[in-house]
């Protein structure tokens, strides 16, 4: 297996595992046990565990290994790659950015500013004690990371707007912030 190849594939298993994790939340707790009395939760607790070592230890190689043009562009595609997964959510506001701001504030963003002349938005992010995405988590996620979640909000500012859209991280939990916040600028 050529390297360009193995990557790929990691970028592929790495969705794999944010689908099968996306879903262990709502397992641990709907269980009636504590965490410490349920064999079943701590199992899964020690596989999230080593999820996160073996992301962030790849994530650590391929800063060492992988210019950094490409590893970002890697990483947007990825984040892109995961809000395709969401499309049906985010496309019922085809054409209606607003409704879109409109229906996500208060939910996983705590404020929005949008520049409809200048088609500028700020997302100010609820404040957080880790990362989102169920891969990562700030103690050992290198920044990197920071990288799909812009990859993510171009995919759904793009696919809703239908025009480009360039993001930057304004805030980042995995970059010692209190929340992620963005800005997007559509063309």
């Amino acid at each position: 297996m050529q390297r360009k190849d193995f990557l790929k594939s990691c970028t592929f298993g790495m969705c794999s595992c944010f689908a099968f994790t996306a879903l262990m939340p709502n397992n641990i707790t709907a269980q009636e046990k504590t965490e410490d009395e349920n064999p079943e939760v701590k199992k899964l607790q020690g596989q999230m565990e080593f999820v996160h070592k073996r992301f962030a230890t790849l994530l650590g190689l391929m800063e060492n290994e992988m210019d950094p043009e490409k590893r970002v562009k890697m990483f947007e595609e990825l984040g892109r790659t995961c809000s395709a997964e969401y499309k049906e959510t985010y496309m019922k506001f085809e054409n209606n950015v607003q409704g879109f701001l409109d229906e996500i504030k208060g939910k996983w963003v705590k404020d929005v500013n949008y520049d409809k002349e200048k088609q500028t938005i700020e997302l100010i992010g609820t404040k957080s004690d880790d990362c989102f995405c169920p891969l990562a988590t700030k103690s050992i996620t290198p920044e990197l990371f920071c990288e799909c979640s812009k990859g993510w909000q171009k995919g759904v500012f793009e696919g809703i707007s239908g025009k480009k859209a360039e993001v930057s991280v304004l805030e980042s939990v995995l970059r010692g912030g209190d929340r992620c916040s963005f800005k997007i600028v559509m063309s």
